[in-house]
C-alpha cells in the first residue's frame, strides 16, 4: 500500500519539536539533521508500508546515533509531550513500527539512510480512527558512554489513519481582550469533534468601518479526534477605536469554520 509523507516544520510548527539541525549548547560541534519529522500512513489490517528516513551528521564531531521508540501526544496549547512507549495504550502503533537500524556511528558529514516501516497484523482493529507512535533520534559524542550525555535529538512523529473516520472541527469560543500598548490578545478555543486528527489553517482579519486593516494566515498543530485546542495570538499596532475581528478556519472538511467578534482598543 502507499504511504503519504507529510512534511512538517513544526515539530510544529509545531507538529513543535526539534529544529534541524538540532544543537546542544554544551557540545557545539555535535549537530544532526533528521528527515522527515512527521510521517503519515494509511494502511489496512494485514498491510504494510515504509518510508525512507535520512539522518546526517552536520556537525564537526563524530556522533553515536541512538533511536528509541516514544509515545507522544499534543497538549492543549499545541505543544508535543513525549512519553514512554506504552503510555498511549491501544492508540499506540509502536508495537508494529520498525526502524531498520537503532544505533550506529556517523562521522562528520556522513549520512545514513534508514527505512521506517509499519506492518499491521491481519487481526489489527479495523475501526476507523487514528493511531500514533514514533522515534526519538538522539546523538551523543562518539567515545563517550551513551548514557553519560543527552546530546542532541529530534522526534519522528508517526500517524496511522485506519479507514476514513469522520473529520469535524468546532469553534467553541472566540474573544479579544485588551493587552495594552495598542495591542489585544486573541483567544480561540477549538474542538476536534470527529474521529480523526485535523490540521487547522487559520486566517484572521481585522477591519474597521468595513475597511480591512490587517490580515494574517496562521496554523496550529494537529488536533486528535475528541481533543480541544487553545489558540492564542497577540495583535499589535492598533490605534484607539472599535474593530471587527473575523476568523476563518480550513481544517480539511466539507465546510469552513468561521467566527466574528467586535472589540475596542482604548
Amino acid at each position: 500500500m502507499r504511504s503519504r509523507l507529510v512534511a512538517s516544520a513544526i515539530f510544529l510548527a509545531g507538529l513543535l519539536v526539534c529544529a534541524l539541525p538540532a544543537q546542544a549548547a554544551d557540545t557545539p560541534g555535535l549537530q544532526i539533521s533528521v528527515e522527515p519529522l512527521t510521517v503519515q500512513f494509511s494502511i489496512a489490517p494485514g498491510g504494510q508500508a515504509s518510508v525512507p528516513v535520512t539522518i546526517r551528521n552536520v556537525g564537526t564531531d563524530a556522533a553515536v546515533i541512538i533511536a528509541q521508540q516514544i509515545d507522544w501526544r499534543t497538549l492543549l496549547d499545541g505543544s508535543v509531550k513525549t512519553e514512554r512507549p506504552g503510555t498511549e495504550g491501544s492508540s499506540s502503533i509502536n508495537p508494529h513500527l520498525r526502524l531498520s537500524a537503532t544505533e550506529f556511528t556517523l562521522a562528520p558529514g556522513e549520512t545514513r539512510r534508514l527505512t521506517l516501516a509499519l506492518v499491521l497484523p491481519t487481526l489489527f482493529p479495523a475501526i476507523a480512527r487514528d493511531y500514533w507512535g514514533g522515534y526519538f533520534i538522539r546523538a551523543t559524542p562518539a567515545g563517550r558512554p551513551s548514557t553519560s550525555s543527552f546530546g542532541v535529538g529530534a522526534n519522528i512523529l508517526t500517524y496511522e489513519t485506519m479507514g476514513a473516520p469522520e473529520r469535524r472541527l468546532k469553534l467553541t469560543d472566540l474573544k479579544v481582550a485588551d493587552a495594552g500598548n495598542h495591542s489585544v490578545k486573541l483567544t480561540a478555543r477549538l474542538l476536534s469533534a470527529g474521529r480523526t486528527f485535523v490540521r487547522p489553517q487559520i486566517r484572521y482579519t481585522i477591519a474597521q468601518s468595513g475597511r480591512v486593516l490587517q490580515q494574517h494566515d496562521d496554523s496550529t498543530p494537529a488536533i486528535f479526534g475528541g481533543a480541544p485546542r487553545l489558540y492564542e495570538r497577540t495583535l499589535s499596532d492598533l490605534l484607539p477605536g472599535t474593530y471587527q475581528l473575523e476568523v476563518t478556519i480550513d481544517y480539511g472538511g466539507d465546510t469552513l469554520i468561521s467566527g466574528m467578534t467586535n472589540f475596542t482598543v482604548r
